[in-house]
């Protein structure tokens, strides 16, 4: 991935905007996400609220059903509830006592509010059945109260409000026997309801000095000065002949200590987040970079003519739309050199067909000047000579000569004109069913009378099976040629030979001949007109020179396959045409 790409760029931006992101939230969380909490714990007591309201209205309680209904309620929905009555007295505020039976068997309270405080609640260690001093002043209608100035359990001080600068000069009352039942608060009613920062504190607070409190729709945070811990009160006018006002206080200490650690943890997430979002922009922008490094190379190809390759579109999004249209592109621009070289190829073969039509055609006009200027010589020569009287004796046998040069030009024309046809198509084979070692021999009886003026002898060896499929006239012709042309290049006093074989589901002709061998340069030209490996042309025949010519396009009309070879004492030249049952159609 070079350095300089889009590709670390978008990485380095998308990281950063997303770190910039989850910073922004994380800040906004922290100072706003307080106030979202207390929003929120408003709302729940006033829903609580409507909840005990309906309770309230419903039944008239008296104090212990009062007590215990409160309790109950606020147990089930974690919240402290005071009823607040027209001379700011709490109505349901809990009582804490010892109940003390003496030996006479009379019951005692001892009246614990407003005197213990947490510490002295934590601190003390009072139990069923414990030998117990009271000493203070006994109040009530039968005298069964008393408010406690001092205390001790099992003959220790355990708590002691005199001053000492009076002690001595008080007349308190004295009360002793053991501990029948005691009410005591657990930690929560620490929290909520006892001593000086007890929920009793807070209504104080927002009736005799609201200095302290921000108060905002009869809410406000209420802080104990000792503990530090927070609440939130919530004040309920009511305004009937009992109650003047109902206090809600819920514990908001939790979300404080949670806001508190996350802003401690805060550096640690936001490098973790950092390094998370970093792996997980990565993936993702490797997962884009990906295709278009793809896309890349594969324009470099494009640039660079290279079509072998194509791009795999796995997603129907712009990366792989683009992927389409480059493989659209590469297939067109593809087809379009393929047919712009084609027709360049085709260019230059027609151009080097050109060249070799206007080379054969000056060939063949030297050709067939050669071969026309000679017969025709000899017929002015003759024709003149019998004009001026010369060659008065013996005019038939001049005749004669003259006559034979005119079958000469004759068969030449004639050849040139069945060569044009089958070049040009002009020429439809006529395709029958004939045994060919049967049209062979016939070649070699009509061929007999020619081998005989050079004592040349024909021997022909046939295959068993000859039944071929083609058209009979024409393979005579190139048979006939290839015989005649044995014949003509062959050495006096030697043999010629003929054969067919069967070749798999072809069947092969081959003709030997002993003569000198064909150069190897030659072996391929011995198919064009007029051509001779004898470049003096000196005849030794009376061959017009379009023979092998001829029979090259009759063989490849039949889709033969044929050749030439020389072999250690001659040349052989030899086709191949299939059998019947694999007829040309």
């Amino acid at each position: 991935m070079r350095s300089s790409s889009v590709v670390i760029r978008l990485f380095v931006v998308t990281t950063f905007i997303f770190v910039v992101f989850v910073t922004i939230a994380f800040v906004i969380q922290l100072r706003s996400f307080e106030t979202y909490y207390y929003d929120l714990k408003i709302k729940d007591i006033d829903a609580q609220y409507e909840s005990f309201e309906m309770l309230y209205d419903e039944a008239k309680w008296n104090q212990t059903l009062l007590d215990q209904n409160v309790q109950y309620f606020e147990n089930k929905n974690n919240v402290k509830v005071a009823l607040v009555d027209y001379h700011y007295g709490i109505i349901n505020e809990q009582k804490y006592k010892i109940f003390v039976m003496d030996t006479n068997g009379q019951v005692y309270e001892v009246e614990l509010n407003e005197v213990f405080t947490p510490e002295d609640y934590l601190s003390l260690s009072v139990n069923r059945g414990d030998e117990i001093d009271v000493y203070g002043y006994l109040w009530g209608d039968d005298l069964s109260n008393i408010s406690l100035m001092q205390m001790k359990i099992n003959d220790v001080m355990v708590f002691d409000g005199i001053d000492p600068k009076v002690r001595g000069k008080l007349s308190l009352d004295h009360i002793s026997g053991t501990v029948l039942s005691l009410r005591i608060p657990d930690e929560d009613d620490l929290i909520y309801g006892a001593g000086k920062n007890s929920l009793a504190t807070a209504v104080d607070k927002y009736y005799f000095n609201q200095g302290d409190l921000n108060i905002t729709d009869n809410s406000f945070i209420f802080s104990d000065y000792e503990t530090g811990r927070e609440y939130i009160v919530k004040v309920f006018n009511v305004g009937d002949a009992t109650v003047k006002s109902i206090f809600f206080m819920t514990d908001q200490q939790p979300i404080i200590e949670a806001t508190t650690a996350l802003k401690s943890f805060y550096p640690a997430l936001i490098t973790g987040v950092f390094i998370v979002g970093a792996v997980m922009m990565f993936f993702l922008i490797f997962s884009i970079s990906n295709p278009l490094y793809d896309i890349e190379r594969k324009a470099e190809k494009l640039v660079q003519l290279d079509f072998t390759e194509y791009l795999e579109v796995k997603h129907n999004d712009e990366i792989g739309r683009l992927s389409k249209s480059l493989n659209h592109l590469s297939y067109n621009l593809e087809n379009s050199l393929k047919a712009l070289n084609e027709a360049n190829e085709k260019l230059v073969e027609d151009m080097a067909k050109d060249r070799e039509v206007e080379h054969m055609r000056k060939e063949f006009i030297r050709n067939v000047s050669h071969d026309f200027k000679t017969p025709l010589g000899v017929i002015r020569a003759f024709t003149e000579g019998m004009e001026d009287g010369v060659l008065e004796e013996d005019l038939s046998y001049y005749a004669g000569i003259i006559l034979d040069e005119v079958e000469t030009l004759e068969a030449l024309v004639n050849d040139m004109l069945e060569l044009s046809k089958l070049q040009t198509g002009a020429y439809t084979l006529d395709i029958e069913e004939f045994h060919f070692n049967t049209m062979v021999e016939g070649l070699i009886e009509k061929s007999q009378k020619l081998a005989s003026k050079k004592q040349i002898s024909l021997a022909f060896t046939g295959a068993a099976y000859d039944l071929v499929y083609g058209d009979y006239r024409k393979l005579s012709r190139a048979v006939q040629n290839f015989i005649a042309n044995a014949i003509q290049y062959g050495d006096a006093g030697t043999e010629v030979t003929l054969m067919t074989t069967v070749i798999e589901r072809r069947i092969r002709f081959e003709i030997y001949n002993h003569c000198a061998p064909i150069p190897e340069a030659y072996l391929e030209k011995v198919w064009v007109k007029f051509f001779r490996a004898d470049e003096s042309r000196t005849k030794s025949g009376s061959g017009s020179g379009l023979g092998l010519a001829i029979t090259k396009e009759i063989l490849e009309q039949h889709q033969c396959k044929y050749g030439v070879a020389n072999t250690e004492s001659g040349v052989v030249f030899y086709f191949e045409m299939d059998k019947y049952v694999n007829h040309i159609v």
